[in-house]
């Protein structure tokens, strides 16, 4: 530093800071953002958190705290300031996060106090007020309208309509606004908001009240946990000539690959059956073959332990496994694994999850895994977080959860039934925040189960991925794909790390072909025809003719695999057309049809197989 010459006027020192004083420090400050959560302090490592689970897709800012309780973010090039703009808006535990771009002339404290914005419901809104211009004058009674949710500006919910308005937080919320629409008529709106914000008119503060006496807190007994200590098994498959089984409530498969090829990708898949028919094993084989897994985990099977490994052979789920079938009689979850790619290592387990170490083949820890299955009722589900809060506890590295939650996670996570409460997913929130765990953001529907109603239809989010910051940082580059659910009514779930190559088509010789009639004719027939050339060049030949004669021999059976190819792909189509109109009655026939068909084609393969 060096001193700089100051004239007094009057007694007092005449400073002024021109421009030229400034120009570097603004410079450095041009590409930030405020960050400020209303209602509560955050923690630098929960903000670092927030960022790593939602703005992956931008190098991340670097990070400055403020004593007054906000944060400034600097980024490295207004590119990414601008995507980190356009995803908005954002909530941390429930808690809004206000993001404003940074000025000189800008204080914080005079704007962030006193607004922020609050998503508001519309109930029952009557349907021809649900134009953009209506609901513009509508929101702005209430505040300042910024968007819609995507339910509300496709019209696939229809029971209330759902905005984000940014209010001023000092002024009493509206309970019920009076509108006359073109008619005349006056009517009555009711007004719902997903969080009312406390104000402390003496601190200027949100988040408490003087004066008020704070909610103390009831003690209740913490249930006893009547589970036995966890034994889990750990078995090679056994041949089982038995048939009669169903796979019932759920699939999941996680796939990972070794660094050693240079492709990592985790793959989840829940699927469903209600009848017991092969079709079904068959459906759900076809489309492991189709993704290869490495890791490949069942959830809710239902099946007797002494028909597993009948059911594991039917499914083509090689190498070995482990399973919980000592804390339930029906077990429900399995978790298979290629030997030759990765190596489980069980740690603990319960009737609703199985806590596993992943390593490569060289005995190299990855990550931590744990498989859930959480159970249909607010009892068993708080024994479940209270066992992943343990874990957490007792462990260090990257970890993730994945599985059927049976649990939403927010109010949008739910589309027709029941309105989604705050009490619903508190106990699971309250886990996420102690335990450090994320959701991982996914592309395609947002949905991933489905009731299959036609009059009454019920779209939730309940299968996920939560993962720790350390397996954020491992995996910066994963996307999570939510594809069609196919027979099934939960949806298949792809975590994709790295871009994998793919494989020609080969030809496949199937064993059938030997006891169709004429094989014999065939092969020798085209197999002693004279050929020329070198002996490798002559054997080339021979088989490429008796490829194209095999090919016209099993045409029958090739027409069957033709439609059941036709069906599927109609059916994931339809599925794609309903996430844009969930409530069509049509499109939920036409998915409940080519269900029927896909189920169809495939018992006809499996009967064909069986004559033959």
């Amino acid at each position: 530093m060096s001193y700089v010459t100051t004239t007094k006027i009057e007694g007092e020192f005449d400073l002024e800071i021109e421009e030229d004083d400034v120009t570097s420090e603004v410079q450095f400050w041009e590409n930030t953002l405020i960050l400020y959560g209303m209602g509560e302090d955050l923690s630098m490592t929960a903000v670092k958190n927030f960022m790593v689970k939602s703005w992956s897709f931008e190098t991340l800012p670097d990070m400055y705290y403020h004593e007054d309780g906000y944060f400034l973010l600097r980024f490295k090039s207004h590119e990414d300031m601008d995507g980190v703009m356009m995803k908005g808006p954002y909530t941390l535990r429930n808690i809004p996060i206000i993001l404003k771009e940074w000025r000189p002339n800008y204080n914080v404290k005079d704007y962030m106090l006193r607004t922020l914005p609050i998503w508001v419901k519309l109930p029952k809104l009557p349907l021809h007020l649900w134009g953009a211009r209506s609901l513009n004058k509508i929101g702005s009674t209430i505040g300042v309208p910024l968007v819609t949710d995507e339910c509300t500006a496709h019209k696939l919910r229809v029971s209330y309509a759902r905005i984000l308005v940014e209010v001023d937080i000092t002024r009493k919320l509206a309970d019920e606004i009076t509108i006359k629409d073109p008619e005349g008529r006056l009517l009555k709106q009711g007004i719902e908001y997903e969080w009312r914000p406390k104000f402390c008119d003496k601190c200027q503060r949100v988040g408490h009240q003087c004066g008020m006496e704070p909610k103390k807190k009831v003690w209740r007994p913490k249930p006893p946990n009547l589970e036995p200590d966890p034994v889990p098994v750990i078995c090679t498959p056994k041949e089982d000539k038995d048939k009669e089984t169903v796979v019932e409530q759920a699939w999941t498969m996680v796939n990972k690959a070794t660094g050693d090829r240079g492709q990592k990708r985790i793959m989840y898949v829940e699927a469903s059956t209600s009848v017991p028919v092969p079709c079904k094993l068959r459906e759900i084989s076809s489309r492991l073959r189709e993704l290869r897994p490495d890791i490949c985990i069942l959830l809710e099977t239902r099946v007797k332990s002494d028909k597993a490994c009948s059911i594991r052979n039917k499914i083509n789920l090689g190498g070995r496994f482990v399973d919980n079938y000592s804390h339930h009689s029906n077990e429900r979850i399995w978790i298979h694994w290629n030997e030759g790619m990765v190596d489980i290592r069980v740690m603990n387990s319960s009737s609703q999850h199985i806590h596993c170490g992943v390593y490569d083949t060289h005995g190299n820890f990855r990550y931590w895994l744990t498989a859930i299955y959480a159970l249909n009722h607010l009892e068993g589900r708080m024994r479940l977080w209270d066992g992943i809060a343990n874990i957490h506890r007792t462990q260090q590295g990257p970890w993730c959860v994945v599985g059927d939650y049976n649990n939403v996670l927010t109010t949008q996570d739910r589309m027709g039934g029941n309105l989604v409460t705050e009490a619903e997913y508190e106990d699971l929130h309250n886990m996420m925040n102690s335990t450090g765990l994320g959701d991982m953001d996914s592309c395609g529907d947002f949905f991933t189960w489905f009731n299959n109603q036609i009059r009454n239809p019920i779209y939730s989010r309940i299968d996920r991925l939560l993962a720790n910051v350390e397996w954020f940082h491992l995996y910066s580059e994963a996307t999570l794909n939510i594809l069609p659910s196919s027979v099934s009514d939960h949806a298949l779930l792809h975590v994709s790390l790295a871009k994998t190559r793919s494989l020609p088509k080969l030809f496949r010789f199937s064993n059938h072909l030997v006891a169709i009639e004429g094989f014999e004719r065939v092969v020798r027939e085209r197999w002693l025809k004279p050929a020329r050339g070198r002996p490798m060049q002559v054997l080339w030949h021979k088989l490429q003719r008796l490829k194209a004669a095999l090919g016209v021999l099993r045409k029958p059976f090739n027409d069957i695999r033709l439609n059941l190819e036709k069906c599927r792909t109609a059916l994931q189509n339809a599925q794609a057309s309903l996430q844009h109109d969930r409530t069509n009655c049509i499109i939920i026939e036409r998915v409940k049809n080519l269900t029927v068909e896909v189920v169809k084609w495939n018992t006809r393969e499996e009967q064909i197989l069986q004559q033959r």
